[in-house]
């Protein structure tokens, strides 16, 4: 797709009046489950589908039952709701309930056609995705990650439209359009799938620099220095990990230490987060890949802005996975970014805005940069906007 395209492809997108789009997000959940109304059927029992069983109880609304391919689970009760086998669900309900498809996540994507097939083959089930139910239950199910309703799309139509002037290659934008697409008429299940995890911070329209100091923003367990390190051809002179979560700090160190001494030497780790301030900030400390800065949080971390943290550095790439705070640790780097033109590998699908904010964001800082994105999990999950200045892109 070249710029032309997505551009047109864009406007057209967007054609659609505010009044009618906030009619599609009213009606199109009750359009798609008629005739039987609220009466449904979860398919998919993981955290997903756990949340939107306690979201419904909030309305009054009990799903009739669940149902998994986990034949461990039938039977039994999750959240005070009876899992079925998905042929026994079928058998059971297709004629008096919809099956909502609960599963969305960085290994499956969102199977809706998978489903729909499966169950399928049992009976005349009607198979909806979940999403057009969060749309008709906005206020208790939005914003979620990068999900949000269509009318704020529409609202930041222009901004979307001008970030798409900014990015680089057909792949790039092709990708970037059938997210857009997706969030829009809630067809998850047509964002692109991943790539390869290996090429994750190591593109190929990246050149290598043997001298590469990574900073590595939301190291969590060390993660991404073991994809760094499986490679044979990322080369690097020192990583730079910060993980603020006490917990994932303690895997990461241990991770470290379990390193070859001429590697470890090389890497140094610091717990604390990065942001638009320095000082000491609230953190939900979870333990898990998405700890994060939250004023309801429970520990107390400090938090630096890179500018004043790494004076002195030259630090030639950063990567920033931070749960959502991406555009304040930018806003805390401007001085770097503006002078120093690291490579930049920002993750953009923890806010619905970030996937054109951020390249706005970063272009304005330094309009050097090259704008690529790639998916590296499945069902937009892991979405990474890499910032690539013109010295250190790979054209061939």
């Amino acid at each position: 797709m070249n710029q032309e395209e997505l551009i047109i492809a864009l406007k057209k997108l967007f054609e659609e009046s505010l009044e009618s789009v906030h009619e599609r997000e009213r009606t199109t959940f009750d359009r798609l489950v008629s005739p039987y109304g609220e009466k449904m059927v979860l398919f998919g029992t993981g955290g997903l589908g756990r949340k939107i069983v306690k979201r419904l109880k909030k309305l009054g609304i009990k799903p009739l039952g669940f149902c998994d391919n986990n034949s461990s689970l039938w039977g039994k009760d999750v959240e005070g709701v009876t899992v079925y086998s998905p042929e026994d669900a079928v058998k059971k309900f297709a004629d008096q309930a919809s099956f909502v498809v609960t599963i969305w996540s960085d290994k499956l994507g969102h199977p809706l056609k998978e489903v729909r097939d499966q169950l399928q083959t049992y009976g005349e089930a009607n198979v909806v995705s979940f999403l057009p139910l969060f749309w008709k239950y906005s206020e208790e199910f939005l914003p979620e990650f990068f999900l949000d309703l269509p009318s704020k799309m529409i609202k930041e139509r222009d901004n979307i439209v001008a970030s798409a002037y900014l990015i680089s290659d057909s792949e790039s934008r092709s990708g970037f359009y059938k997210n857009i697409k997706s969030r829009y008429d809630s067809s998850l299940e047509n964002i692109p799938p991943a790539l390869d995890a290996e090429t994750l911070f190591r593109p190929d329209f990246v050149k290598p620099d043997p001298d590469e100091v990574f900073l590595d923003a939301g190291a969590y367990d060390g993660d991404t220095i073991r994809l760094l390190l499986s490679s044979n051809t990322f080369e690097f002179q020192e990583i730079i990990a910060l993980e603020p979560d006490p917990k994932n700090y303690g895997k990461l160190v241990t991770e470290i230490e379990g390193l070859p001494l001429a590697i470890r030497g090389k890497i140094n780790a610091l717990a604390i987060a990065v942001g638009s301030e320095n000082g000491l900030i609230t953190f939900d400390a979870s333990g898990t890949d998405q700890a994060q800065i939250s004023s309801s949080g429970g520990t107390q971390v400090e938090c630096v802005r890179i500018d004043d943290a790494f004076v002195g550095k030259s630090i030639s790439f950063i990567k920033m996975d931070i749960e959502g705070a991406e555009p304040e640790a930018i806003m805390g780097a401007i001085k770097t970014i503006a002078e120093q033109s690291p490579v930049l590998a920002v993750s953009v699908y923890h806010r619905p805005n970030h996937l054109w904010n951020v390249a706005s964001m970063l272009c304005n800082i330094n309009s050097a940069y090259s704008i690529y994105y790639r998916p590296h999990a499945q069902g937009g999950w892991d979405y990474i906007l890499y910032a690539v200045p013109q010295c250190r892109e790979n054209r061939e």
